[in-house]
């Protein structure tokens, strides 16, 4: 089961990166052996992009 799971996640997933510079991709890979690269987080509408960016500027790393 474990096996058949793990051969289609490639698939079915984003790979987050970090680029040189240290900002964040996510790196989609497609069954015909090509891959997208997305500089926005993929899904995302634009009221929770800026969510995310409000919400990353709050001091609330003491909470992790």
């Amino acid at each position: 089961m474990s096996e058949r799971f793990d051969r289609h996640l490639d698939f079915v997933s984003y790979r987050p990166r970090l680029t040189p510079e240290g900002k964040m991709v996510w790196l989609e890979l497609l069954e015909d052996g090509n891959s997208v690269i997305y500089q926005e987080e993929p899904g995302a509408s634009w009221f929770q992009q800026v969510a995310i960016i409000l919400i990353g500027m709050l001091p609330v790393e003491w909470l992790l």
